[in-house]
């Protein structure tokens, strides 16, 4: 189960991120305004 989303400004290529409770917002959609991210 994923816990923490990882902002789009933050580098996607980043060790700590690489365990399965970190998802980066790049893998949902990088597009999306922090109004978006916020609502879901």
């Amino acid at each position: 189960m994923k816990k923490f989303l990882i902002d789009v400004n933050l580098p996607y290529y980043f060790s700590l991120w690489n365990k399965e409770e970190y998802i980066h917002l790049k893998d949902i959609n990088d597009e999306w305004k922090d109004e978006m991210v916020w609502i879901k």
